[in-house]
């Protein structure tokens, strides 16, 4: 049994990784993974196949932006996307796909021939969203299994277009591994004080985001709060650092703690796609700043009332303290996140899936 997975994004990065750590767990080893348009920086111990790039736009959301859409044409977007088919088109037929993402995988397996020997992990749609269009309805037909992320969008296909290879095992963004911190220092702050985590988003924004943050940090310390900076391995450490470290009860960790961070935290202030996604998840509720942009629009939607867009830097400061002072509100959004992104151990359910299909 040999799987190849495509992703298409950051978060479809970590995701694919969950599903590929269940599969280990499982006995299943033949594994690589070809990212579509990331380097796939979170695949430490998976071998990386295929064409890889990373364009202007950073990935294909950014074709949403015309600007960004023509910087990844002038930097050679079409004649890459035809070298993705053509490495596709010449995989031996013995060969599974996995697809995680949104459309974009699925045509590439389309136009290479591939897609009826595929799994759909479709991250980016739901009936509280977005829901699926007609084409990527018609390529789903042809997958062996789709794996959508909340029932409520399975009885939305079901009932509309009759799908009988469409399932909801859980959501697999929330099936975070768990590492202990093992910061002695950190873990005696945490008996005393009510931990915030940073997010400070893309490694191309993060130190600025984390520059305008840590003007209220000296306010939040002295009203019994700490705070960890989670950001991967690959970001710009040495800048982070020097921004953080006159403060007494701020830590950097890295992104593979998170899970015990969000078990142990209060609140988060974050930038990040599915790392906001998994706090909610995890019952904490996440203050961001309001864009305009489709995805933060969209990610409203998604989490709801457990997402707090704010207009300014200071408010992150006061709709902090209004959760301190008004524990109902606090215990209400906690439920809405949860409620919104559902149960674990979607990753190890979709794991379990592939394995039996394919031996």
């Amino acid at each position: 049994m040999k799987l190849l997975l495509l992703t298409n994004g950051y978060g479809e990065d970590t995701i694919a990784k969950y599903i590929i750590d269940n599969l280990y767990e499982l006995g299943v080893k033949d594994i690589e993974v070809f990212p579509l348009v990331t380097k796939g920086d979170v695949f430490e111990n998976v071998k990386i196949v295929g064409p890889v790039r990373v364009f202007p736009s950073s990935g294909i959301s950014g074709f949403l932006n015309f600007f960004n859409f023509i910087k990844d044409i002038k930097a050679g977007l079409f004649g890459h996307i035809k070298q993705q088919i053509k490495f596709l088109k010449s995989l031996n037929d013995d060969l599974y796909f996995v697809a995680v993402g949104d459309v974009y995988p699925i045509l590439l397996l389309y136009f290479s021939g591939k897609i009826r020997k595929s799994f759909f992990v479709a991250t980016a749609k739901s009936i509280k969203t977005e829901p699926f269009n007609f084409l990527e309805i018609s390529l789903m037909k042809n997958m062996i299994a789709n794996f959508v992320r909340d029932e409520m969008t399975l009885k939305w296909i079901v009932s509309r277009y009759g799908l009988g290879n469409v399932y909801f095992e859980g959501n697999p963004v929330l099936d975070l591994p768990r590492v202990e911190v093992d910061d002695e220092k950190f873990l005696n702050v945490l008996k005393y004080y009510k931990n915030i985590i940073i997010l400070p988003g893309r490694k191309d924004v993060a130190v600025e985001n984390l520059r305008n943050l840590i003007a209220f940090v000296p306010h939040l310390i002295e009203k019994g709060f700490c705070f960890t900076v989670v950001v991967p391995h690959f970001y710009p450490l040495d800048e982070i650092v020097r921004l953080v470290k006159e403060f007494e009860n701020v830590f950097i960790f890295d992104s593979k703690y998170y899970r015990f961070l969000l078990e142990n935290s209060f609140l988060v202030w974050g930038f990040g796609g599915s790392a906001n996604e998994q706090a909610a998840g995890f019952g904490l509720p996440v203050i961001s700043l309001y864009s305009k942009s489709w995805y933060r629009q969209r990610q409203k939607k998604l989490l709801r009332d457990s997402l707090i867009l704010v207009r300014n830097w200071e408010e992150f400061y006061t709709q902090t303290m209004s959760l301190v002072n008004d524990v109902n509100r606090y215990v209400y959004l906690s439920n809405v996140g949860r409620r919104e992104m559902g149960n674990l151990g979607g990753a190890r359910n979709i794991a379990r899936f592939i394995q039996n299909f394919c031996q």
